[in-house]
């Protein structure tokens, strides 16, 4: 089966899964063991249960320095309220590497109430692999922001995942110093129809990044910047096997092309 197709038949089912029913206790984490394999269901009814991942980690307050939260494949993790990571790393990677991946998504609550504006508020190092994110709100449409890195100098690091969706601006960083490290990833339909400003992968605006790189990743139909960028000089700027397809405007601002001290684009498809 195609991989558009495989996005498409995951982006019906958030829109069609019934509402979640009464929450569950989340998954114990073993404190000695790094790696906890999250549940989803949890009452074994087949409908998924909302904050199954964030109330995990909310709850898993003795956690090894090395944990690693697992998600099932093929399996579908709603968040209603923010997931945050103040003052320890944040891991979380698929179970395995064959199947479906694990779809995380912005729900509503048993009031219809949506997470807001963001459902991952970063005060950490944060490492994905292997995930799809949808950033569709069945009740409020396309989210403005999935992630928010607020931590100075932090990590962001991504392998082999998905991003679909997103009105305003996918990766917004509020803080300088930051090293984002994606590979092996898609972005894919960040669209705003009535603006063609919005639907910006990376947004920094005026902070200071220290290094961006990105290899083997693709960007499909964007509507906005691939990288708002008005900061002052930065360090490091990698873009290699990099395609890039169907965006409304310049694929970056003009401070983001001047600005880098060390760059590097090779192997690139625009």
């Amino acid at each position: 089966m195609r991989l558009s197709t495989l996005l498409s038949l995951a982006a019906l089912a958030v829109l069609v899964w019934p509402q979640s029913a009464a929450a569950q206790d989340p998954t114990a984490c073993s404190p000695t063991v790094a790696e906890c394999l999250v549940d989803w269901d949890l009452n074994g009814d087949f409908v998924p249960e909302n904050n199954a991942l964030r109330n995990t980690i909310a709850n898993d307050t003795d956690r090894p320095a090395d944990r690693v939260y697992v998600l099932r494949q093929g399996a579908y993790y709603g968040v209603t309220r923010e997931i945050n990571n103040q003052g320890y790393t944040l891991r979380i990677k698929a179970e395995g590497t064959e199947g479906t991946r694990p779809v995380i998504y912005p729900a509503p609550d048993n009031t219809g109430t949506p997470p807001g504006s963001r459902y991952f508020n970063l005060g950490g190092d944060v490492y994905f692999s292997g995930l799809y994110f949808l950033a569709v709100d069945p009740s409020q449409g396309e989210v403005a922001t999935t992630f928010a890195l607020n931590a100075p100098g932090m990590r962001f690091v991504v392998d082999n995942s998905v991003f679909q969706g997103g009105r305003s601006r996918l990766i917004e960083v509020n803080v300088d110093d930051t090293k984002l490290l994606i590979s092996n990833s898609q972005f894919r339909n960040l669209v705003r129809n009535d603006g063609t400003s919005n639907g910006r992968p990376i947004d920094y605006r005026t902070v200071r990044a220290d290094s961006l790189v990105v290899t083997n990743t693709s960007f499909l139909n964007i509507s906005g910047y691939l990288v708002r960028y008005d900061g002052s000089e930065m360090n490091t700027v990698v873009f290699d096997h990099v395609t890039v397809y169907g965006t409304n405007r310049e694929m970056w601002t003009n401070a983001f092309g001047t600005q880098a001290i060390n760059y590097r684009f090779t192997n690139n498809l625009v």
